[in-house]
């Protein structure tokens, strides 16, 4: 059983590595990492085995990325959008014409219609001249059933859509370029000679960014509800 138990307690879980990885986003540095990931799990990680694991699950996120492993949850299937239908309104327009001069006192109304059109849904015009009565004037090709479409047929109308949004945006993001990082280097081997004691070796010195800037791509997609979204970072 000591095996076995030397092999558990040499592991870190997968619920400690993805709490690591949230404590990580919102810290500072590493020793501020391990130092929430004491207090609010009391757990004991030193900032070097904390910056290896995020690292490590670091690298085996861009390589499911890379590889077409890491796919969305949703696809645009999932984005619907449901649009009514554009209908006819069943009130008719009007439209008056009046000279100045024009006089609705004593006006008669005559109205002309011919016999196969309906009002339902009539565009109605009226000319008024300076003395004449009025005479209103309906359109033949006006159609009744147009403007009385049952409720049934108004929502078997209404189209369903799919749409997903997409935005993109540059940021500028902070890099520790090769220079610092060998200065940084230096100001360590001169601490430990100052101390005057023995230590293990440094790690090998890992190849520092050409740039102290460099711009970073964010790209969402996203619905109308914004139920189903997508964020990337590329470099």
């Amino acid at each position: 059983m000591d095996c076995w138990l030397d092999v558990a307690e040499a592991t870190i879980s997968q619920g400690v590595r993805e709490l690591v990885c949230r404590l990580n986003a919102g810290s500072s540095s590493f020793a501020a990492a391990a130092e929430n990931l004491r207090r609010a799990a009391q757990l004991k990680l030193s900032r070097e085995t904390l910056r290896q694991v995020v690292e490590q699950e670091g690298r085996q996120v861009l390589a499911a990325q890379k590889s077409g492993a890491l796919t969305p949850g949703w696809s645009a299937a999932d984005c619907v959008v449901t649009e009514p239908a554009a209908t006819s309104t069943a009130s008719a327009s009007t439209v008056t014409a009046m000279p100045a001069n024009a006089s609705t006192a004593n006006a008669s109304t005559v109205t002309a219609m011919p016999a196969n059109a309906s009002t339902a849904n009539a565009s109605t015009v009226t000319a008024m001249p300076a003395n004449a009565s009025t005479v209103t004037a309906t359109p033949a090709n006006a159609s009744k059933s147009s403007s009385s479409a049952s409720p049934s047929k108004s929502s078997a109308s209404a189209r369903a859509k799919t749409r997903v949004y997409f935005g993109c945006d540059g940021v500028m993001v902070p890099l520790v370029t090769d220079a610092e990082k060998r200065k940084r280097r230096a100001t360590i081997k001169h601490k430990r000679k100052l101390r005057g004691k023995k230590a293990k070796p440094l790690p090998p010195l890992r190849p520092g960014a050409d740039q102290a800037f460099k711009e970073f791509k964010l790209v969402v997609y996203y619905d109308d509800t914004r139920r189903h979204r997508l964020v990337e970072g590329t470099q």
